[in-house]
C-alpha cells in the first residue's frame, strides 16, 4: 500500500485502509495511556459522589440505580484488565459511560422535583467533554455530543421556564466550534501519524540497505579463519561506529612473506566504507596480483590509484583517501618492512615499547607536497608484540573528565598486557574501551591488531 495524505477519509475523520487505521488507534491510545488511566481513575469517584448525592438529594430510583450498578461492573472489568484489552475497550467504555452518565442524570432530574443543580451550563460541557476531554474519534465525538446535550436540553425545557431559542443557541455554537477543532485535530493527528510512518518506512529501507552492504563489507574483509591461519598468535580489536565501517584489516600471505594493514578512511558509515571496499580492492590488485612487494612502493602505487580513480586532481575539494600501517612481516627472519600514513607502528619487548612514526601524509591527495612513502626495517625477536591501530580507540572521550584516551594511555595498556596471550590481550583491550566509553557516544570507527612474534 502506498503511503500518502489521500488514503485518509476526510469526512469520516480516519483512514480508508482498516488495518492502517487500527495501527493508528493503537498508536494513538500508546500516547494517551497514562491519561486514559488517569480519566479512568477520575470518571469513577466522580461518579460515586454524583450516586451519593443524587440518592442523597432524589431518593433511590430502579432504574438509576440499576444503571451506576453496571458502569460499576464495567468499571472493574476495565480496570483489572489486562493492558491489550484496556487499549482495545477503552474508547467504547468511555462511550458508553459517558453518555449513560449524563442520559441517567437527564432521567432522575426530569421526573425529580428537584431543580437541577448543573443549570444550563451542562449542554455546554457535554458537548465541550465530547469533543476535548473524552478520547473518542471524530463521529463518535459527534454522537457523543448530541446523545448527551439533547436530553439535557430536553430535561432543563421541561424542568425550567427556559427560551428553547436559547438553548438551541448554547447547542450550536459549542458544537459547531468543537466539531471543526475535532475535524481539524483529527486530520492533522493523523497526517502526523502517517508522516512518522512514512518516515520509519523509509528510515527502514535505508537501514536494509546498510545492513546488505555491511554484509558485502564483511564478506570482503579478511575471515577470521584466514587470519588464524595466517598469523595465528595475532587478535584484531574491531569496532565500527554505525552499521559499517570506515576502517578496515587485510592480510595476505604469499611464499615467504605475510602481508598485514590496519586503515583508516575518510569518514565513517558509508562514505567511510565505501572507502574500505576501494582500499581492499587495491591491496588486493596491488599485492596479489600485481606482485608488488615492497611496502612502500605499495602505498605510492594506492595513492596514485586513488587520485586517478576519484578523480582527484581535477577537483580541488577532494580529499578523500586512507590512513594506514602497511607491515611486510618476513617469519623465516623475523624481520618486519613497514610503511605508515599518518599512522604508527608499536613494538613492545619485555615490557619495553618502542613507537615507530610512519609519513605524516594520508594515502590520497593532500594539501602538502606530494612526496614518495618510505619505508622502515625493523629486527624482532621471539615474544615481542607488535601492535598497529587507527586514531579511533585513542581520541574515543570517556572517563571520569569525559577527556580523550589518549595515545600515552593507550601505550601504557599495550605495555601492561604485552604478557598475556592474544586472547586475553582482545578482552582486556575491549573492556578496557567499554569502560573507558561508558553512556559517551562512540565517535569514531577502531581498528586496533596485535601480533606475537614466535
Amino acid at each position: 500500500m502506498e503511503l500518502n495524505k489521500k488514503i485518509i477519509d476526510r469526512f469520516f475523520c480516519k483512514f480508508k485502509d482498516v488495518d492502517l487505521e487500527q495501527d493508528y488507534k493503537s498508536y494513538a491510545n500508546e500516547k494517551s495511556k497514562k491519561f486514559n488511566f488517569r480519566l479512568l481513575i477520575i470518571v469513577y469517584f466522580i461518579g460515586l459522589f454524583v450516586i451519593i448525592d443524587d440518592i442523597l438529594t432524589t431518593g433511590f430510583d430502579l432504574f438509576y440505580i440499576l444503571w451506576h450498578l453496571f458502569a460499576q461492573v464495567l468499571f472493574w472489568i476495565m480496570f483489572l484488565s489486562s493492558e491489550d484489552f484496556k487499549k482495545k475497550f477503552y474508547e467504547k467504555y468511555f462511550f458508553i459511560t459517558w453518555v449513560g452518565f449524563m442520559n441517567a442524570g437527564a432521567y432522575l432530574y426530569y421526573f425529580s422535583p428537584e431543580p437541577f443543580p448543573a443549570g444550563e451550563g451542562v449542554i455546554t460541557s457535554s458537548i465541550l467533554f465530547s469533543f476535548t476531554i473524552y478520547p473518542f474519534a471524530f463521529i463518535e465525538s459527534v454522537v457523543a455530543s448530541i446523545a448527551t446535550s439533547i436530553p439535557m436540553a430536553i430535561m432543563l425545557f421541561h424542568k425550567e421556564n427556559i427560551d428553547p431559542g436559547h438553548l438551541i443557541y448554547q447547542f450550536i455554537m459549542p458544537f459547531g466550534l468543537l466539531i471543526y477543532f475535532k475535524f481539524s485535530n483529527e486530520i492533522l493527528k493523523r497526517s502526523d501519524f502517517l508522516n512518522e510512518k512514512i518516515a520509519k518506512s523509509k528510515q527502514k529501507e535505508i537501514n536494509d540497505s546498510i545492513n546488505y552492504a555491511k554484509k558485502i563489507q564483511e564478506a570482503m574483509l579478511v575471515s577470521e579463519d584466514y587470519l588464524k591461519e595466517t598469523l595465528p598468535k595475532s587478535f584484531i580489536f574491531y569496532q565500527p561506529k554505525d552499521i559499517v565501517s570506515g576502517d578496515f584489516y587485510w592480510a595476505h600471505k604469499d611464499e615467504s612473506n605475510v602481508f598485514f594493514s590496519v586503515s583508516d578512511c575518510t569518514g565513517h558509515g558509508v562514505p567511510g566504507a565505501l572507502m574500505s571496499m576501494i582500499g581492499t580492492t587495491l591491496l588486493n590488485e596491488i599485492i596479489v596480483e600485481m606482485k608488488f612487494k615492497e611496502t612502500d612502493k605499495i602505498l605510492n602505487e594506492m595513492r596514485n590509484q586513488i587520485i586517478k580513480n576519484l578523480h582527484q586532481e581535477e577537483s580541488n575539494n577532494q580529499r578523500d583517501g586512507m590512513d594506514m600501517t602497511l607491515v611486510k612481516l618476513n617469519l623465516i627472519n623475523k624481520e618486519i618492512e613497514f610503511s605508515s600514513a599518518n599512522n604508527s607502528l608499536i613494538l613492545v619487548r619485555n615490557e619495553e615499547l618502542t613507537i615507530f612514526k610512519g609519513d605524516h601524509q594520508p594515502v590520497g591527495l593532500h594539501s602538502g607536497k606530494k612526496i614518495p612513502f618510505s619505508k622502515q626495517n625493523v629486527k624482532l625477536k621471539t615474544n615481542d608484540m607488535v601492535y598497529i591501530f587507527s586514531d579511533g580507540y585513542q581520541d574515543q572521550f570517556g572517563g571520569e573528565k569525559n577527556k580523550k584516551y589518549m595515545l600515552s594511555r593507550l601505550k601504557k595498556l599495550l605495555v601492561r598486557i604485552s604478557k598475556e596471550d592474544e586472547n586475553q590481550q582482545l578482552n582486556f583491550i575491549k573492556n578496557e574501551f567499554i569502560s573507558w566509553k561508558g553512556d559517551n557516544e562512540q565517535i569514531d570507527d577502531v581498528c586496533l591488531m596485535g601480533l606475537r612474534i614466535t
